[in-house]
């Protein structure tokens, strides 16, 4: 089973704090995204659940399609793990916030040099 990794927030638990500011259409979507992406291997991991972003080595964005679309950017670890860096909104090519893509991939940099320790995070339920 996969482990869970939230860039920290200055909350307890970065992957609550998001989840409940969403509506119940985003919570019910992203409550069955997870738990398929969960019960499979990483080579499995691809739309419409997830997709690498082109022109990113590192960077992969979780899809959460309702009226709003919603990501949760991140990248693959060791041992079965998936580092979530950035929540965003998705709307055509725009994402919000509008440097998402450079946030996820600096804050990333910060966990692969220590400088910030990832939070593991149990899906909210």
């Amino acid at each position: 089973m996969w482990q869970f990794l939230w860039y920290p927030d200055g909350t307890e638990d970065p992957w609550a704090t998001w989840y409940w500011q969403q509506d119940e259409d985003v919570q019910s979507k992203h409550d069955s995204i997870i738990a398929f992406l969960r019960a499979r291997e990483s080579h499995q991991w691809r739309p419409p659940q997830c997709k690498k972003l082109a022109g990113h080595e590192k960077l992969f964005e979780i899809i959460i399609s309702t009226r709003v679309e919603h990501r949760l950017l991140g990248t693959f670890r060791p041992n079965k793990q998936f580092l979530i860096v950035q929540p965003c909104t998705h709307k055509g090519q725009v994402y919000t916030p509008k440097r998402a893509f450079d946030l996820a991939m600096k804050k990333i940099s910060e966990i692969e040099n220590g400088e910030k320790t990832a939070i593991i995070c149990s899906p909210p339920e």
